[in-house]
C-alpha cells in the first residue's frame, strides 16, 4: 500500500457541474482556506501541517494519494467523501464524524481516535497500525479486506456492521465486536485477546470454552448467537438450529416495531447471508428461506402508513434476493427439462432402499416415485425414476438447494453444453422463453416452471417475483424446501453430487 503513496506537491481541484478547476495555492493563504467547510473538492498529495484545520469539514470531497503528517483533524467531519491510496501518520481525527465516507486503499499509522463516530462508511483494503481507537463508534458500516494492528481499544470500535476478510492483530476486542456485527471469523482474530466488556468495567479475557459456553446460554438474541457461532465455525454450511430461528419471521416480526434498527438489521444481515453464499461459506437453502421472510414483510410493511423508508428498504433486500432465486429456478427448469424422468446421485450411505426412502420421503411421498436401481460403488450410485418428470421436481430442487455458489455455476455450466444455446437465457427482469411452458406435441420438451419479474401497480406499486409450478401456491410450500438448515446438511452429507452426462430417457 505504500507504493501507491509518493510525496508530491499539494495540488487542489474545485469540482463543480462546469468540470474540475485547479486552485492556484501561490493565490491563496492556506490557513484562511482551510477555515471553512470544503465542498466538492480534490486533493491531492502532501497536506502541509501548518494549517488549522479545526473550523473546516470536507463535504463531497475526494482524497487521492493524499499524505497527512502530524496533522489535527479534531472536531472535523468527513461527509460524502471518498480518501484514496492515502496516509495518515500521527494525526488526530477526535471528536470528528465520518459520514457516508469511502477510505479505500488507505493507512493510519499511530493516529488517535478518541470520540469519533463513523456512520455508513465503507473501508476496504485500510490498515490501523498502532491506532489509539479509544471511544471510537463506527455503525452500519462495511469493512472489506481491512487489518487492525497494534491498536488500543476501549469498547466494541463498531456495531451494526459487516467485518469481511478483515483481520485484528495484536489488537484486543470485546465480545461485542462479534456478537454486535457480522462476519468476523476465529482465524482472523487468533492473536486477538476478548474482553467480556469495556476496559473501564470489571472484564475478563474470554477463551474458545468461554465462547461456546456464551453460544449455549439465553444472554444473547438469535441474530448475535448466529455471528458468534460464525465466528467460531467460520461456516455456515452445514446450517444450524440458530440459523433455522434467525430465518424464522416471528422473530423478524418482532423487530418490526422500531424501524431505524429494522432496516439497518435486515440490510446488514441480507449483506452478510449474499457474502457467505459468494464465497460458498453456505447453501442456497438460507437464502431461499430469506427470500420468503422478505416476502411476507413486504407484503406487511405496504399496509402500514408512513413507512416509506422500510417499505424501500424491505423491497431492496428482496430484489437482491430474487436475484439469486430466479438463477436459482432458472437451473432447476433447465435440470428437470434435461434429466426428464430419471435422476441419478452419487451418494455416502447404506446399501439400504428403506433407508433412502425414509429420508428423501418429505419430497417423493404420494409422488409416484421409486428406486429404480442401488447400487454399491465408490460412492454409491443411486438412480430414482417416475413416470413424469414432475414427480421428481420436489426432489430435485432439494438436491440444488443444498448447493453452494460454485456448485451451482459448474452443475449449470455442465448443462449449457447439453442444451441448444438460447438467447433469451439468463435475462434478468424479463420472461425467458427457455423458462416458459411451450406447446409441443410432446411433453419431453414442456418446463415445469414458469416465472417472472418486473414492476407491478396494483394493489401497490412494487417489484414483484412471480412463480408458477405445475401447483400454485407459495414457492416454498410447492417445492416442499421449507425444512430446516440442519436437515439441509444431512442431505447434503448423502446426496453428494447429481450425474447429467449419461444419456436420459425423457418424460
Amino acid at each position: 500500500m505504500n507504493d501507491l503513496i509518493s510525496l508530491r506537491p499539494l495540488k487542489i481541484f474545485l469540482e463543480d457541474d462546469e468540470g474540475q478547476t485547479e486552485i492556484d495555492l501561490s493565490k491563496l493563504d492556506l490557513n484562511d482556506f482551510f477555515r471553512k467547510d470544503l465542498v466538492r473538492y480534490q486533493l491531492t498529495g502532501t497536506l502541509p501541517p501548518g494549517p488549522d484545520f479545526h473550523p473546516s469539514n470536507f463535504v463531497s470531497c475526494i482524497f487521492h494519494q493524499v499524505d497527512a503528517g502530524n496533522i489535527s483533524f479534531k472536531e472535523v467531519d468527513f461527509k460524502d467523501t471518498l480518501v484514496k491510496s492515502s496516509r495518515f501518520v500521527n494525526c488526530q481525527f477526535d471528536g470528528g464524524a465520518f459520514a457516508t465516507t469511502f477510505f479505500a486503499e488507505t493507512e493510519f499509522t499511530n493516529c488517535t481516535f478518541y470520540n469519533l463516530s463513523a456512520h455508513n462508511c465503507d473501508f476496504h483494503r485500510v490498515k490501523f497500525a498502532k491506532c489509539d481507537l479509544t471511544n471510537l463508534l463506527v455503525k452500519s458500516s462495511r469493512f472489506s479486506e481491512c487489518l487492525f494492528e497494534d491498536c488500543i481499544t476501549s469498547n466494541k470500535i463498531c456495531e451494526m456492521s459487516t467485518l469481511f476478510e478483515t483481520r485484528f492483530s495484536n489488537t484486543p476486542i470485546q465480545i461485542e465486536t462479534i456478537t454486535n456485527n457480522f462476519g468476523l471469523i476465529h482465524s482472523n482474530a487468533a492473536d486477538a485477546p476478548i474482553r467480556s466488556g469495556r476496559v473501564r468495567h470489571f472484564h475478563t479475557i474470554m477463551n474458545d470454552e468461554d465462547l461456546r459456553t456464551l453460544l449455549a446460554s439465553d444472554d444473547l438474541s438469535n441474530l448475535e448467537k448466529l455471528s458468534l457461532e460464525y465466528y467460531l465455525e467460520e461456516t455456515l454450511l452445514n446450517g444450524s438450529k440458530v440459523l433455522d430461528k434467525s430465518l424464522d419471521i416471528t422473530q423478524w416480526t418482532r423487530l418490526y416495531k422500531n424501524p431505524g434498527s429494522f432496516i439497518e438489521l435486515l440490510e446488514k444481515f441480507a449483506a452478510f447471508v449474499v457474502h457467505l453464499y459468494d464465497n460458498d461459506k453456505i447453501a442456497i437453502h438460507p437464502l431461499l428461506l430469506f427470500h420468503h421472510v422478505t416476502s411476507t414483510l413486504s407484503h406487511n410493511s405496504t399496509r402500514e402508513e408512513k413507512a416509506h423508508n422500510l417499505i424501500t428498504s424491505i423491497g431492496g433486500v428482496h430484489l437482491m434476493l430474487s436475484q439469486i432465486v430466479e438463477e436459482f429456478l432458472a437451473l432447476l427448469d433447465m435440470t428437470s427439462r434435461i434429466l426428464g424422468n430419471k435422476l441419478d446421485f452419487l451418494a455416502e450411505g447404506p446399501l439400504d432402499k428403506q433407508f433412502y426412502l425414509d429420508l428423501l420421503g418429505p419430497f417423493i411421498k404420494d409422488r409416484n416415485v421409486e428406486i429404480s436401481k442401488l447400487e454399491r460403488n465408490s460412492p454409491l450410485h443411486i438412480e430414482l425414476t417416475s413416470p413424469e418428470a414432475i414427480s421428481l421436481l420436489s426432489l430435485l430442487a432439494a438436491f440444488l438447494a443444498t448447493r453452494t455458489k460454485l456448485e451451482i455455476t459448474k452443475l449449470r455450466s455442465t448443462l449449457e453444453k447439453r442444451q441448444p444455446a438460447d438467447k433469451n437465457k439468463g435475462v434478468r427482469g424479463k420472461k425467458s422463453e427457455a423458462l416458459m411452458p411451450k406447446t409441443h406435441s410432446r411433453k419431453t420438451n414442456q418446463s415445469l416452471i414458469s416465472f417472472s419479474s418486473g414492476m407491478i401497480t396494483k394493489p401497490t406499486p412494487a417489484y414483484e417475483f412471480r412463480v408458477k409450478a405445475l401447483i400454485p401456491g407459495s414457492l416454498l410450500m410447492d417445492l416442499r424446501l421449507n425444512f430446516s438448515t440442519t436437515f439441509l446438511r444431512r442431505l447434503r452429507g448423502v446426496l453428494i453430487d447429481i450425474l447429467v452426462d449419461s444419456k436420459r430417457k425423457r418424460s
